[in-house]
């Protein structure tokens, strides 16, 4: 079995999502792919939200945004709160 790093790589490289993303996905999952894909897919607000709080903290602080799906950003904001862009386009 690949380790976990690996795991979340190639799961995030394949989805265009951020590995900072995909990390939280995997831990809330508890690396079930069918759960991992299901909330990658379709999170509850409470899931999206959980996730880009966790997200925010992995990642560099060099980073100001997350991508969940190419088309789907989260910009670094100047206080702790994230806010999504559904609606972004590349």
């Amino acid at each position: 079995m690949k380790d976990k790093k690996e795991t979340i790589r190639r799961w995030a490289y394949l989805r265009q999502t951020s590995i900072e993303i995909a990390t939280p996905i995997y831990d809330m999952a508890n690396g079930d792919y069918y759960t991992m894909h299901r909330i990658w897919q379709n999170p509850t607000d409470t899931e999206q939200q959980q996730i880009l709080a966790q997200a925010w903290e992995l990642a560099n602080s060099s980073i100001q945004t997350l991508y969940w799906r190419w088309n789907n950003t989260f910009e670094k904001t100047t206080t702790t709160t994230t806010t999504g862009n559904n609606n972004a386009t590349k």
